[in-house]
Formats: C-alpha cells, sequence, structure tokens
C-alpha cells in the first residue's frame, strides 16, 4: 500500500521545513516493488521477495536467490536514507545461505530497491528525508 499526503500550501517560511509530499511504503508493496525491478539479474534471479521494517533506520530483504535449478535463500540488511535529493540503500549486512555476501556483489539489490522509490517519484520531487517506521519505508519530498 502506498499513502501519500500532500502538505497544505503555508506561508514560504514555513513551507521550506515540512515536506510537499510524505509518501508511505508499506513493506508488502515495497516487496512488490522490488520483485518486479529486482526480479532478475543475469543468470540470478530474486523470487518470493519480502521486506520487513527495523526501526528507526534498517530494512531487511528476504529471497530466494535462483541460479538455474538451484535455489537459496537469501538477507540483505539495508538502511534506507535521503542523499543528494534521492533515496539512497546502503547494504549493511548480507548472507547467501549460510555464507556471507561480499559488498560488491550486493550492489544490484541496492540499486533496484533505489530505483524502484525513484521511479515512483518520477524524478520530480527532491527527497529530504527517508524513516523506517513500524511496517513501512515514509519518504519525505520537497517538489523541485
Amino acid at each position: 500500500m502506498v499513502l501519500a499526503s500532500p502538505r497544505p500550501a503555508s506561508a514560504p517560511s514555513v513551507s521550506q521545513q515540512q515536506p510537499d509530499l510524505s509518501l508511505r511504503l508499506s513493506d508488502p508493496y515495497l516487496s512488490s516493488l522490488i520483485e518486479q525491478r529486482a526480479g532478475a539479474f543475469g543468470v540470478v534471479h530474486l523470487q518470493h521477495v519480502t521486506i520487513g521494517s527495523l526501526p528507526p533506520s534498517q530494512i531487511v530483504l528476504q529471497a530466494d536467490a535462483v541460479i538455474g535449478p538451484l535455489s537459496t535463500p537469501i538477507s540483505l540488511q539495508m538502511q534506507p536514507q535521503a542523499a543528494n535529493g534521492q533515496v539512497r540503500v546502503d547494504v549493511t549486512a548480507a548472507q547467501l545461505g549460510p555464507v556471507g555476501v561480499p559488498r560488491a556483489l550486493t550492489g544490484f539489490v541496492a540499486d533496484a530497491v533505489t530505483r524502484s522509490v525513484q521511479h515512483l517519484l518520477a524524478g520530480k520531487a527532491n527527497v529530504t528525508q527517508v524513516r523506517v517506521l513500524p511496517g513501512a519505508v515514509e519518504v519525505q519530498t520537497q517538489a523541485q
């Protein structure tokens, strides 16, 4: 579920401190969005993607990584944040089955999360804050 709540217009000094739009992405909606965008990367496919929120700043992605006939669970702990007017997602921990995954190999999932949120904003808003809430990620923006 996506909830968007525009803020009422106010005096310029106040509007600079309040977001123009607050976008709340529920964990199930974000899971679906990421599975659509991160479903396949070359020979690796992600299936059964689920996102869980760990407030105040982390989300956990769990999925099945499928390579040909083989499948193994993958888990990534990530920290979404606002950076340079966009959402940036950093992977803070990763496991592929029982083995840790080097950060260089987890970038495609972090990029998929970032692209998914940016796609919703259509490049027309400047991200000012990202908060992880129970069951959702909230993105606050200012119009460009």
